[in-house]
């Protein structure tokens, strides 16, 4: 697969540390940039003299008109600071059709429980991956175990809790804060053994029809 220049549609800051980047794809590459939930795009830079190549979760689902990524500063991250810094809205960037086989093949009829253990910009794939689940399989449900640091470190919040109102009885999100405000009522620490063993009992005993998905760091 070859890169193909796209242009930057839109960059909007998702927290003080991260961004989503909105990329216009021309009608003669939808066929080649068509993607599942839960994919991603290589990105190619030049940084100081030298080719920087790196992978970036969609977070925007295929239901929608646009590819957006979500990129979270790195401390010491050559392309993920220079993305957050310098791309802006006009500008273009060098990107490799859709890969990966993390992710959801969606089926009208099927009816499944799908649990979602996310921590910080892991939360990209997981949410192209819910967006279109609850668009596209209309008996299945979705429940969103969420870690971060801090509230304020919390990527595409609006888009998540718009989900869970829209879907509400669908869609259930648990965020899991290691640094809270003194007024926070929910859980709080890592998504730890005990959460997730929690989460999982919660499910309930269908396993053959459950899906899970992690992503995060280590």
């Amino acid at each position: 697969m070859k890169f193909h220049p796209l242009k930057v549609l839109e960059v909007k800051p998702e927290t003080e540390y991260a961004v989503a980047v909105t990329l216009n794809v021309p009608e003669d590459l939808n066929q080649e940039f068509n993607y599942l939930p839960g994919q991603y795009l290589t990105l190619k830079f030049t940084l100081n003299g030298e080719e920087q190549r790196r992978a970036y979760s969609m977070c925007s689902s295929p239901i929608e008109d646009h590819i957006t990524i979500g990129v979270k500063r790195v401390e010491n991250g050559l392309v993920s600071n220079h993305i957050n810094d310098h791309v802006k809205e006009g500008g273009t960037i060098e990107i490799m059709p859709p890969q990966g086989n993390f992710r959801v093949t969606c089926q009208e009829e099927q009816q499944k429980k799908y649990i979602l253990f996310g921590g910080g910009s892991g939360i990209t794939p997981l949410l192209s991956i819910a967006k279109t689940v609850m668009s596209k399989e209309p008996k299945s449900t979705v429940k969103l175990l969420y870690a971060n640091e801090r509230l304020d470190t919390v990527m595409f919040k609006s888009q998540i809790d718009t989900l869970e109102e829209n879907y509400s009885n669908r869609f259930k999100v648990e965020h899991i804060i290691n640094i809270p405000p003194t007024d926070w009522q929910g859980k709080r620490g890592l998504l730890d053994t005990d959460t997730i063993k929690a989460a999982v009992q919660e499910l309930g005993t269908q396993y053959d029809a459950t899906e899970c998905y992690i992503c995060g760091p280590s």
